[in-house]
């Protein structure tokens, strides 16, 4: 259920110099009409810029890396921070490669038709091409019916809720300026070996057919975070708009609509609410801006999934949050 009024801050696609013969790109950036009450709007418009220009041109065939404006990196930088991307992404895919199942993909059933939406005239750090549905457009993919039943999700609800009275309370993150509450799902006992299935069956399967230049046949995903979430009228908290850190990403429903009041995932430059009864999920690209919403009554339980191929490093994402990190975001 979702509805999708155009946002008027936006970041255009690259467009090809205009200077003939030459092999940079460059990135028309519009004014964002949130910069006033989120600085960091246009920041994040501007580093995504960067990336998005990083990413193009390693693809053309000039190696340096350069942004409209003139400013340009040497060879010799390109080649260090590339490196230096690529020692990260090894070390965060050995972080990870036991915390979630990965291999060769054991479908269970056809996917739900989905409903979707397109983020207009928004570039992506990596991928930009493969990502994109067959209009040229990044999509986000909503199931029209549930992927996972009604009973199987209020069993994880139990066995999530069993693991935090165990614990003494939920663990506490934080999401930007707010504090959000759940669980890593490896650390969730019973919810662990769920979710390994489902990835298994349903989850990567699912991405597979959705965006199969991305995510190719799915063997070499892998769940760079996992987290379950426990809204409630207590806490009444929000995530923070932001970007996800990684190149796919998805979120499942695990209780019915009516168990709470608000709620639901926020698309900022297309103004569009998406709300999911239980067993419903959301797959889109990770580097879309978004915001989970608090609810104002009841109890909303939901996992987020981050995910990165373990066989392509992501330079633009790596750029753009040793950017962001630098500044102190």
């Amino acid at each position: 259920q979702f509805s999708a009024p155009r946002c008027s801050g936006r970041l255009r696609k690259p467009q090809s110099s205009p200077q003939g013969g030459c092999s940079r790109t460059h990135v028309a950036l519009d004014r964002c009409s949130h910069a006033r009450a989120q600085p960091m709007c246009t920041l994040l418009h501007r580093l995504v810029a960067c990336a998005t220009v990083a990413a193009a041109t390693r693809r053309g065939p000039s190696r340096a890396l350069c942004y409209r404006g003139g400013a340009a990196l040497s060879a010799e930088r390109t080649a260090e921070l590339e490196a230096l991307n690529e020692a990260e992404h090894r070390a965060e895919c050995a972080k990870v490669e036991a915390e979630a199942w990965h291999g060769p993909l054991e479908p269970a059933g056809a996917l739900p038709p989905t409903a979707s939406f397109a983020i207009p005239d928004w570039s992506l750090p990596d991928f930009d091409r493969e990502l994109r549905d067959a209009n040229g457009d990044v999509a986000v993919h909503v199931t029209a019916a549930p992927l996972f039943s009604a009973e199987e999700c209020a069993e994880v609800v139990a066995m999530a809720d069993a693991h935090a009275k165990k614990a003494n309370g939920w663990s506490a993150i934080p999401a930007g300026r707010h504090t959000v509450h759940g669980g890593w799902v490896k650390d969730i006992p019973g919810v662990k070996e769920w979710f390994d299935d489902a990835l298994k069956t349903r989850l990567y399967p699912a991405l597979a057919e959705l965006f199969p230049d991305a995510a190719g046949d799915g063997k070499e995903l892998r769940v760079q975070s996992a987290y379950l979430f426990k809204y409630d009228e207590k806490n009444r908290a929000s995530t923070d708009v932001h970007v996800d850190s990684g190149l796919l990403s998805f979120t499942i429903a695990l209780n019915a609509k009516d168990a709470y009041d608000g709620g639901g995932t926020w698309f900022e430059t297309v103004d569009t609410l998406v709300e999911m009864d239980a067993g419903q999920v959301t797959f889109r690209p990770g580097h879309v801006r978004h915001q989970g919403r608090g609810v104002t009554r009841g109890e909303r339980y939901m996992i987020g999934g981050f995910l990165m191929r373990a066989d392509v490093c992501e330079h633009g994402r790596r750029s753009v949050e040793r950017g962001v990190a630098a500044l102190g975001g």
